[in-house]
Parts: C-alpha cells; structure tokens; sequence
C-alpha cells in the first residue's frame, strides 16, 4: 500500500509571512490594533473558498464602517492591501528543517507527499518561490475546492480526488475506509499547526499529527512508514 504525508502549508511547511509583514508596517502608536479591528476576516475567507477575486477581496479588506470610526490621522496609517501582499511573497522561507525533510520523502520510491492548505490562489506565487513544493504528488488549495479546513467536505474531496486518480491510472483499490465507503490503495498522514484541523481527518481515519516542529514531524512520519 502507498502511503501518503500531506503537510499543511502555512507554518507546517513554509513560515507564514503574514503577521511578520504585517508588523514592518505596524510604525504608529495603535495602528496594529486599529489594522486587527479594521480588518475584514471574512472577505479572506471568502478569497480562500475562490468565491471572490482578487479585487473583490482588495475592495473588501478593511470593514468600512469600522474605518470611518478612525481619526484621519490614523486611517491614514493603515496598510493598503496591495502593499500588504506584494510584501508577502518577498519574505518566504521553509520552516526550520522542513525543506530538508520533505525532499527526503520526495526520494521515498513507496511514499507519496501533499500539500493540503487554506489558501487562495496566491498559492501559486508560494510554490513558484519554493520550488520543492511542486514536486509533491497532491495539491489541494481551498480556492479550487471550494471549502477549507475544518469543514468535513474538504477531507471528502481530498478522498475523492485521489479515488480518482486510482480510477485513471488503474491503481487496485485495496482498503474501505469504514466511515466513508470510500476505496483507497493510499494510507493518509495528515500533519497541521492547528488541532482542530486534524479532528475532521481523525475521524474519516486518516492518521494525523500536530506539527509542532520538524523534529517531531520527521519523529511521526517515521513511525507512520514503519
């Protein structure tokens, strides 16, 4: 049976450049608590589901209600959304000992790797700028799924999805998963920074860890391929 490690992007794999970029902007007296009050949490959602564009979620990023609350003064100092993100993708970097990690499981000839993120379609500019990326075997961004994590259809669709690619490539089915009726030849290891990202998974029965660092991924995915 093969087996398959599907990471998380954001903080498992690659450091989120977010809040770091976020605070090289944060140089007036109140202005990260007036961005974090600003901000608009559910227009990203929305860009991460590819329910909006780009310019949707650019036209949408601050509440303006809550924008009209500031002095001048201090809407003045609040980040544009354009600005914010063409420095995001100048600042990307491996977590420690993550690059390293999954270019050995890359070499593994029985073990296949993932990506399965909340992102939107940035995700691209992400991978261009750490090629390693594109080498995995599975890609799943929530922008073209249509959900995100912990949402129980986005687990389903990873599951459909490689049934899928076993149907086109004549993979044999080997094993049902219990709690869904789906047919699978691939054993799941699912690895995410957040805890609540795995319970879904757990309970489709797909092994899980909570990342923490590389050490205790490399210490998990090693009891996972043995």
């Amino acid at each position: 049976m093969k087996k398959l490690v599907l990471f998380d992007m954001m903080d498992t794999l690659v450091r989120d450049p977010y809040f770091s970029a976020a605070e090289k902007f944060f140089t007036q007296p109140k202005s990260q608590e007036n961005f974090f009050q600003c901000k608009n949490r559910d227009s990203f959602i929305s860009f991460e589901k590819g329910e909006i564009s780009e310019k949707e979620y650019f036209d949408h990023f601050y509440y303006q209600e809550k924008v009209e609350q500031l002095s001048e003064k201090e809407e003045s100092f609040l980040i544009s959304p354009q600005r914010l993100s063409s420095f995001l993708f100048k600042n990307l970097r491996y977590v420690c000992g993550m690059k390293e990690l999954l270019l050995s499981l890359q070499k593994e000839k029985e073990v296949l790797t993932g990506i399965a993120s909340n992102y939107p379609e940035w995700y691209w500019k992400v991978i261009h700028a750490l090629p390693e990326l594109k080498q995995c075997d599975y890609l799943f961004f929530s922008c073209e799924m249509g959900s995100r994590k912990p949402e129980k259809s986005y687990y389903l669709s990873i599951q459909k999805s490689i049934q899928e690619y076993q149907k086109e490539n004549s993979i044999p089915f080997v094993e049902e998963c219990a709690s869904t009726g789906i047919l699978s030849s691939i054993k799941i290891l699912f690895l995410d920074d957040r805890k609540k990202n795995l319970i879904p998974a757990e309970k489709l029965g797909w092994e899980t860890h909570w990342m923490k660092n590389a050490y205790d991924a490399e210490d998990a995915i090693q009891k996972f391929l043995h």
